[in-house]
């Protein structure tokens, strides 16, 4: 499974990313700290402090590498690396969690109360498991969805 994902974060690192992803990627790089400073200023009344100037600067060093986007192709790469890992490992966690907490105990329920859903219980005194169905019409193999 992990193969899968190191055989994708290969084939990341083999090609020249599409300059509008790269564009994207700085984007987000840019909003998000000047944000996060806008955020602050405000919620401190318009107070600049050391850190929004630190985040502002982030941003302003990266709106100004959008000018060289061969040269941010190594840390676009490493950024997608690591959120294909981490995309990994939080979609397994998850569905870990979503299979041992809700699908486990309802299951155990399910065998407490008796309920068989499948109807895969041995009963000893059938010949058959065979169901008999009602014959079906030669009409109604015309139109199956």
């Amino acid at each position: 499974m992990f193969r899968a994902v190191l055989a994708e974060i290969r084939h990341l690192w083999s090609q020249i990313p599409d300059p509008g992803a790269i564009r994207g990627f700085l984007l987000v790089l840019t909003l998000v700290p000047l944000g996060i400073a806008g955020i602050r200023i405000w919620w401190h009344d318009g107070q600049i402090d050391l850190l929004d100037q630190i985040l502002t600067l982030v941003a302003a060093v990266v709106l100004i590498s959008r000018l060289f986007l061969p040269a941010i192709q190594v840390e676009y790469k490493a950024w997608m690396s690591l959120a294909m890992v981490l995309g990994f490992m939080m979609s397994t966690l998850i569905l870990s969690l979503i299979f041992y907490l809700v699908i486990t105990p309802v299951g155990f329920l399910m065998r407490l109360t008796g309920h068989d859903p499948l109807v895969k219980s041995f009963r000893k005194g059938e010949s058959s498991y065979w169901k008999a169905y009602p014959t079906r019409k030669p009409d109604s193999w015309k139109r199956q969805f």
